[in-house]
C-alpha cells in the first residue's frame, strides 16, 4: 500500500511541481499522453480481423478521445562504433524529410508540420486502405478549449466558432476523419429528464419539456449527422 501511496504522490508531484517530495515513478508504470495515433495504427489489424469475424464489408468506425496526440517516432537504425550488430533506436519525425508509405497501397503520405497533424495524415492512409469504412471521431472537450481545438484543424472560422456556441458542439471535416464531432463535456452530464409534479398546470408541464429538449439538443444534433453519414 506503501508504495502505491507513492506511485500516486510521484504523478502529483510532476503536475504540481512539487519537488520536496523525492518518489519517482518506478520504468513502465508512468502515464504518458493520449494514445490516439497507436490507436489508428493498430486499426490496420483490428479493421479486416473485424470484418473477417462478422462478415460485413462496410465498417462504421467511431473513435472516442479526450484529447489530440503527439507525433510517434520513427524506428531507424543506427551504426555504433563501439558496437558490433546494427542498433535499432528512433527518432523524431521530420516532417521535411520523414514520408508514410504504405507498401500494400503503394501510396505515399507527407507529414505536416505541426505536432497535431500526425493524426490526420495516418486517417488519411487507413481511408485509401479501406475505402468502405467511415472514420468519425467524437472529441470531448470544455468550453474554454473549443475556439482552439476549431482553429487547430479549421482555422479561422467564425462560422463554426458560432455554431459551437449556439450548440455546444461542432463537425469539422478538415480533420482526416469523414467527420470529426466536437462535445462540449460538461454539457453531456447537463442532461434533464422530463419530471412534473403531480397536478402541474398545463403552462409548468410546458416550460418541463422545453427545458428537456434544450438540454438534449447537443446529443440530438449529434445524432442527427452520425446517422445521415452511416446510413
Amino acid at each position: 500500500m506503501i508504495n502505491i501511496w507513492r506511485i500516486a504522490t510521484a504523478m502529483v508531484r510532476r503536475t504540481s511541481y512539487n519537488y520536496d517530495i523525492r518518489y519517482d515513478i518506478p520504468y513502465a508504470l508512468g502515464l504518458s499522453g493520449t494514445p490516439l495515433n497507436e490507436s489508428l495504427i493498430a486499426l490496420h489489424t483490428i479493421i479486416p480481423q473485424f470484418q473477417k469475424e462478422n462478415g460485413v464489408e462496410k465498417v462504421q468506425c467511431v473513435v472516442l478521445t479526450d484529447g489530440e496526440a503527439h507525433g510517434v517516432p520513427a524506428y531507424k537504425t543506427y551504426d555504433r562504433q563501439y558496437e558490433e550488430d546494427l542498433y535499432m533506436g528512433t527518432q523524431n519525425i521530420n516532417s521535411f524529410s520523414t514520408f508514410l508509405r504504405d507498401r500494400k497501397t503503394g501510396k505515399t503520405y507527407k507529414f505536416g508540420h505541426s505536432w497535431y497533424d500526425f493524426a490526420p495524415t495516418l486517417l488519411n492512409n487507413l481511408k485509401d486502405k479501406f475505402p468502405t469504412t467511415n472514420f468519425i471521431g467524437i472529441r470531448l472537450i470544455n468550453n474554454r478549449e473549443a475556439r482552439a481545438f476549431i482553429r487547430m484543424h479549421e482555422g479561422e472560422n467564425e462560422k463554426l466558432f458560432n455554431e459551437w456556441k449556439k450548440n455546444k458542439s461542432v463537425s469539422l471535416k478538415n480533420a482526416g476523419y469523414d467527420a470529426y464531432f466536437a462535445m462540449s463535456s460538461s454539457n453531456l452530464a447537463d442532461d434533464a429528464e422530463f419530471d412534473v409534479v403531480d397536478g402541474a398546470t398545463k403552462s409548468q408541464i410546458k416550460r418541463a419539456f422545453v427545458k428537456s429538449l434544450n438540454t438534449k439538443k447537443l446529443n440530438k444534433k449529434v445524432l442527427g449527422e452520425f446517422v445521415s453519414l452511416v446510413a
